[in-house]
């Protein structure tokens, strides 16, 4: 595979390294486990597998990622905002209330690590001013789901408790 594979590379390769035939298994399997490399038994169940390849081994991913985030708040904060859906960086930008300046500081970071990547448009605008900011996307899908569910919860999970989490 390339240094940069394509979200559809990875697809194709999580579906036959997990064996998995059904199209719609693979992708809802891949929407959480997408780019980790980790074995999936698809026979299983998806909340069986979650609980038992994520939130039992919390500790130990988290460290992971929090090498890749320094524990930043403003790199956490853009993060847990694109995977809640803010997906232009002028909108990230607002919401998270930080200037264009620093947010842009921390987007170079967060691309430079492989955690976000810009989705340009292959439309061009009519006039320069009608032209939206550029759209930002996670790179694998498993930091998504990381960033949309699990981090909200970090403090029930760490203490063990996956109520708040089997609610969601």
């Amino acid at each position: 595979m390339s240094k940069h594979p394509t979200l559809l590379q990875h697809f194709r390769s999580f579906s036959y390294e997990n064996g998995i035939k059904d199209f719609d298994v693979a992708l809802e399997y891949f929407t959480v486990f997408g780019g980790t490399g980790w074995s999936i038994d698809s026979s299983k169940n998806l909340q069986e597998l979650i609980q038992e390849k994520i939130l039992f081994n919390y500790e130990s991913i988290h460290k992971s990622i929090t090498r890749y985030t320094h524990n930043n708040p403003v790199y956490h904060k853009l993060l847990s905002l694109v995977a809640l859906g803010v997906e232009y960086e002028h909108e990230i930008f607002k919401k998270a209330k930080i200037g264009k300046y620093r947010g842009e500081e921390a987007i170079d970071y967060l691309e430079k690590k492989s955690l976000l990547k810009f989705d340009y448009s292959i439309e061009k605008p009519l006039q320069e001013s009608n032209s939206k900011s550029d759209r930002l996307l996670f790179s694998l899908p498993f930091m998504r789901f990381w960033f949309a569910i699990i981090s909200p919860n970090y403090k029930s999970i760490a203490e063990g408790d996956f109520s708040e989490f089997k609610e969601i």
